[in-house]
């Protein structure tokens, strides 16, 4: 990764020693800080490593890059730090940090190997794009749009207020005290997002379940491979899983529509004693049960129930292909 120079740009090439007496273990660390002004952009693209970024001085941008080389010895240590280079750019307010590993065998397991860790601390208003091809990342305290993604970690999120994006192929994703937007997914993790105060909220994992509570906003959720567990204030909502149940609680009566199903689970609903609602619900292996009478039971059978409750008002839509389904009281 390389991002030419410019007669508006500053370009800070990092040169590193070596400790000499390191034998099989060396490692450096790089510091920098450039000023800034609020409502600038932070671009970190990485091949490797953990990026952390949080809210530090409002007038600059700190950065510290710590590398470290395992097995080898001093001589081989040091020609891979030298294959590793990391620069930090500023151009027009957005700031951009690189660190890449050149060569063909970058990736190779035999020999030394090389571990990064990158921490960054910046103005809370400030705009993220962070990207790492083999790590986690951790983002807190900003006040702008974030963007982040790793092929190989983790994704953890707090005291954010902006359009979070996230996505990860290896790892779990955790958010926290949220003001979104937010659309975060994961092939091979679970998902907990807890104190969302503004919405839309997208949630999605190929490979865990969902725990999403104290949401305030339009929701949809989806899993191939488990449960959901919802807790929320606001409506339309939509949740499918094929692995798992999913139990909802709306704390709020209901202003929009509501659609529940579920491959492989039963499903449960609660909602407030005054809500009015238009039913429609059936499974394929179960009962259906309402502590909300139904006005008339279009379907007449106990694996079903349809019809308007408290008068009628927006769809609620239940689905199970296996197990039963509760609408219940708090």
């Amino acid at each position: 990764m390389r991002f030419p120079a410019t007669p508006l740009a500053l370009l800070i090439a990092c040169a590193f020693s070596l400790p000499s007496t390191a034998a099989d273990t060396a490692s450096d660390v790089f510091r920098k800080t450039l000023p800034a002004k609020p409502g600038g952009k932070m671009v970190i693209e990485t091949d490797r490593g953990a990026i952390t970024v949080s809210s530090g001085r409002e007038a600059e941008v700190s950065v510290e890059v710590t590398r470290r080389v395992t097995r080898g010895s001093t001589k081989k240590a040091a020609e891979l730090l030298e294959r590793h280079r990391v620069e930090l750019v500023e151009d027009s307010g957005t700031f951009r940090l690189t660190a890449d590993l050149e060569g063909e065998d970058r990736w190779s397991f035999r020999g030394p190997q090389l571990e990064v860790d990158i921490v960054v601390l910046l103005p809370r208003e400030f705009h993220l794009d962070a990207r790492t091809a083999g790590g986690s990342v951790r983002i807190s305290g900003l006040k702008g749009d974030v963007n982040s993604r790793t092929s190989g970690g983790s994704l953890h999120f707090e005291d954010l207020t902006g359009r979070i994006q996230g996505r990860t192929a290896g790892g779990s994703i955790r958010g926290h005290q949220l003001k979104g937007p937010v659309d975060v997914s994961t092939s091979g993790g679970s998902v907990e997002l807890d104190g969302v105060v503004e919405g839309p909220i997208k949630a999605g994992t190929a490979g865990g379940s969902l725990r999403l509570v104290g949401i305030a906003g339009p929701l949809d959720a989806r899993t191939a491979g488990g449960s959901i567990r919802i807790e929320t204030s606001a409506t339309p909502i939509f949740a499918t899983t094929s692995g798992g149940s999913i139990e909802a609680t709306l704390t709020s009566v209901p202003q929009g529509a509501i659609e529940l199903r579920s491959s492989a689970g039963g499903v449960a609903l609660v909602l407030p004693e005054k809500s009015a609602f238009e039913l429609d619900a059936s499974t394929s292996a179960g009962s259906v049960r309402s502590e909300f009478p139904v006005a008339v039971n279009e379907s007449g059978h106990r694996s079903a129930l349809k019809g308007p409750v408290n008068g009628g008002g927006p769809s609620i839509k239940l689905r199970s292909s296996a197990g039963s389904i509760r609408i219940q009281k708090p």
